[in-house]
């Protein structure tokens, strides 16, 4: 799909890993062997273990892909690091995204996910965190690109599940220097992934479904776009296509590293504080 880019091997330790890199028909190689092997690396690991990986592989890649949730202070990568915001490459997602910019005053903005609680790993455990930051972490992004400010500050409510320290729901309202309100609502819950942003003004209504693959209506009219694979459809192969640039110095991180852990940060202050009352 990409003739500028070329998956050497997938690792991790895991019995998941072992099967994508079956399933991609590369070798399943330990972390030493995958940075000495790479021009670049995407992590996606837990974030009580991203420091230790960041900091092993500091300086033997040439960027680094990370994906959402990360912990804030992490170790210095030696190198370019984007943060992993898939939907913001995707095609129809950008289109979204320049329509939102060009409506007049919008005031409703909102994105909105329910999907099934992770069952491997240390998901569900106080150490990963609950629904606010996985998914709320990783499609943070896509509404913030959507209000096009910054924010100032960050309020959450939240549900807790059987585990304590794990919330099963977060709802976030997020205050803009315009005086405008932008919400999050991430909800774990059976049945299939479901997240779509919706942004109105006085005179139009954008609405961006993003699974099983980016849809945008505008006005309850579907947008036209053209059809391509689902990697392609939902920004990964985009994304790895700007990985290869920041590698060969025709492209720049976006989003860099550091906007991973202001956002991720942000939100999970705002949880806290939520459990604190």
């Amino acid at each position: 799909m990409s003739d500028r880019i070329e998956l050497v091997g997938v690792g991790g330790g895991s019995r998941s890993a072992g099967e994508l890199a079956t399933a991609a028909e590369v070798p399943d190689l330990g972390l030493d062997d995958l940075a000495d092997r790479s021009d670049a690396l995407v992590v996606a690991v837990p974030p009580a273990s991203m420091p230790d990986v960041i900091r092993e592989v500091a300086g033997r890649v040439r960027a680094l892909l990370v994906e959402a949730p990360v912990p804030v202070n992490l170790p210095d990568p030696g190198c370019p690091a984007m943060l992993g915001a898939n939907f913001l490459h995707a095609p129809v997602v950008r289109g979204a995204l320049r329509t939102i910019a060009a409506m007049e005053s919008p005031h409703h903005l909102i994105l909105r996910s329910t999907q099934p609680a992770p069952t491997w790993g240390s998901h569900r455990t106080p150490a990963f965190g609950g629904a606010g930051l996985d998914p709320g972490g990783r499609l943070a992004p896509l509404l913030f690109a959507a209000t096009g400010e910054t924010v100032e500050s960050a309020h959450a409510q939240i549900t807790e599940g059987s585990n304590s320290g794990v919330e099963e729901e977060a709802s976030f309202a997020f205050t803009l220097p315009s005086g405008r309100t932008a919400r999050l609502e991430s909800v774990w819950a059976p049945g299939s992934a479901r997240a779509e942003l919706e942004v109105a003004s006085d005179l139009e209504v954008a609405l961006l479904s993003l699974f099983p693959e980016p849809v945008l209506e505008v006005n309850g009219t579907q947008v036209a776009a053209e059809p391509c694979h689902p990697l392609l459809a939902l920004g990964f192969i985009t994304q790895l296509e700007r990985l290869s640039g920041v590698v060969d110095g025709s492209a720049t991180t976006w989003l860099d590293l550091g906007a991973g852990e202001a956002i991720c940060g942000l939100l999970a202050s705002a949880v806290d504080s939520a459990r604190e009352g």
